[in-house]
């Protein structure tokens, strides 16, 4: 993947030059090898860290209860955007093979420069979103698909309704009267 975005971004250079003013074009020059290494290495989702003070709060989500659902709300999320990025990723690669098919068969050649732009725009999307599968799959990133393991929380008693226990707020339940 990193080596396919470099050649997305090395053929997209030489049209820069038409974009970028010649000094302006030399800074960028001089910044591809960092930009190519953000572009690999971005965060895009929750670490591990952030779900379990964001997805988990106590002042949120106080029960056991609470925060479980809350997991589940996140991990059906997860699933939906998976799916949503699933069918266009499918989408982009027939479009790649539709515009291949188009450049070669074409004879107009502004036609052909306009499909070719198409396609380096499709080839940049295909390693978009290649990226942000695996991020969404890879550690305990993406969705809170782990959260519920982050958090500790088994499955309530049924799936509609929870026992008492996991209606007492965090922090009451080792709290003891006198």
């Amino acid at each position: 993947m990193k080596k396919d975005v470099k050649d997305i971004i090395q053929t997209e250079e030489t049209h820069l030059n038409n974009l970028l003013e010649p000094s302006d074009l030399s800074a960028f020059k001089g910044m591809v090898d960092e930009l190519r290494d953000t572009w690999t290495k971005k965060q895009m989702f929750r670490t591990e860290t952030e779900a379990r003070f964001s997805v988990l709060q106590d002042n949120r989500y106080p029960t056991k209860a609470a925060k479980y659902w809350q997991c589940v709300r996140e991990q059906s999320s997860y699933l939906d955007n998976l799916m949503s990025l699933s069918f266009d990723y499918r989408r982009n690669d027939a479009k790649i093979t539709w515009l291949k098919n188009k450049i070669d068969k074409e004879e107009d050649e502004y036609k052909k420069i306009k499909y070719q732009i198409d396609l380096d725009e499709c080839r940049f999307g295909k390693a978009s979103m290649e990226k942000t599968a695996r991020q969404q799959l890879s550690g305990n990133r993406g969705s809170s698909t782990s959260a519920i393991a982050v958090g500790g929380l088994p499955p309530p008693a049924s799936s509609t309704t929870a026992t008492e226990e996991w209606n007492v707020p965090v922090g009451i339940e080792n709290i003891t009267t006198s």
